[in-house]
């Protein structure tokens, strides 16, 4: 018998004041995520001599997701420059919104808001 275990972390590349009106559950800022690498790193050079490997193991697989899909797009090159090869673009969360609202027993179940107001995309 085998257990397959695969980690996965959803990563939210859209400003704060977007995601202050929606987001998806359980997900990351590239912030947050940035700032575990950084005290990782850390933590790894004082107690093994400068060993820089992340918290975040190599091999998890990162769905990183913004708007539409541009900016999680960039952020997904920077994942692979990083050495992170389980690396995975979504579709932007108005998709996911979409998804979230569509018809389940007959009932329409609310998704609440998505912004779009984003400097330089309006």
């Amino acid at each position: 018998m085998y257990i397959l275990i695969t980690l996965l972390l959803l990563l939210n590349s859209r400003s704060e004041q977007e995601r202050e009106v929606s987001f998806i559950p359980s997900s990351i800022s590239e912030t947050e995520f940035y700032k575990r690498i950084e005290e990782s790193a850390k933590d790894e050079g004082e107690t093994k001599g400068g060993d820089l490997e992340s918290t975040i193991p190599k091999d998890t697989m990162i769905v990183s997701y913004c708007t539409i899909g541009f900016r999680s797009g960039l952020m997904c090159k920077r994942l692979v420059e990083l050495g992170y090869e389980n690396v995975r673009n979504s579709e932007g969360v108005v998709l996911f919104a979409h998804e979230m609202s569509k018809r389940t027993n007959g009932d329409e179940v609310k998704s609440g808001f998505v912004t779009t107001n984003q400097e330089g995309w309006l």
